[in-house]
């Protein structure tokens, strides 16, 4: 099966933010601007990509900063991993036996989970 093939953004802001987003994150962009731009008329493409990246980073800022949380369980317990490198955090995962639950916003598991402020630790 062919990967999906997009038309490049016309904003180039929005093109180097684009660029950075995976394959999921990219379909998603591009379906909500087509949503965007057809479901509000005399809005241009452009405006609908723009406007799409803006709910996109809205709901998953990770995609835009690199860095995310997850949600694991360890040992009957609940932790929360913090890395910008998720391949390696998964390959870490399963050598040690945890369980992904969750993949999150850093900024919510800061504040939920740590009243705002958290300190980091090196793993592995």
């Amino acid at each position: 099966m062919d990967a999906p093939k997009y038309v490049p953004p016309t904003d180039p802001l929005v093109a180097d933010v684009v660029a950075r987003l995976d394959a999921e994150a990219l379909e998603r962009w591009n379906e909500r601007a087509g949503i965007i731009e057809f479901s509000c008329p005399g809005t241009s493409r452009g405006h609908a990509e723009a406007l799409a990246l803006i709910d996109l980073l809205r709901q998953q800022s990770w995609w835009l900063t690199g860095l995310l949380a997850i949600q694991i369980e360890l040992d009957g317990s609940t932790e929360w991993v913090l890395t910008c490198d998720p391949v390696a955090a998964r390959h870490f995962f399963a050598d040690i036996g945890a369980d992904e639950v969750a993949v999150l916003n850093p900024a919510d598991v800061v504040h939920q989970q740590y009243g705002g402020v958290a300190m980091l630790g090196t793993v592995g």
